[in-house]
């Protein structure tokens, strides 16, 4: 009886890493508009897209990057699992950029979804719950 009972507990516990990966509403879910013709994205490549070291798409059209508003758990999400980095850190980067002359962060929009939905060329990220049907494309997954 006590065996049977420790067997159900080891295959339950096997189980737990395949339940953690099924789609969590907090799933950070990169976006782009209908326009944009790339259908996938690696973490390594949005990172270049949002430092703004990639700035067109593979057909031309100049990259429109979206940020979440700053203080949100999104923006936070994300900067910690695709820019790798801290908060501290994003702003040194784009301070370091102004200097030089070069960039500007992207903008931020409160309404992430409608403006990815007008603005052609645009890529952004929103949590898997707040995904709106097909009005965008999504092209990653970040768990």
């Amino acid at each position: 009886m006590l065996s049977r009972y420790l067997l159900t507990i080891l295959l339950a516990s096997l189980a737990l890493p395949l339940i953690a990966h099924a789609d969590d509403p907090r799933d950070v879910m990169i976006i782009v508009n209908k326009s944009v013709s790339q259908n996938s994205l690696s973490v390594g490549e949005l990172k270049q897209i949002f430092l703004k070291k990639k700035g067109n798409w593979g057909g031309g059209a100049r990259i429109v990057c979206i940020n979440a508003p700053e203080n949100t758990k999104l923006r936070e999400s994300f900067r910690s699992k695709v820019l790798g980095m801290s908060k501290d850190e994003e702003a040194q980067y784009w301070q370091n950029e102004r200097i030089k002359g070069k960039l500007s962060p992207p903008p931020t929009f409160r309404n992430i979804v409608k403006a990815i939905f007008k603005l052609r060329a645009s890529v952004s990220y929103v949590y898997r719950k707040d995904l709106p049907g097909k009005a965008v494309k999504v092209v990653a997954v970040i768990k």
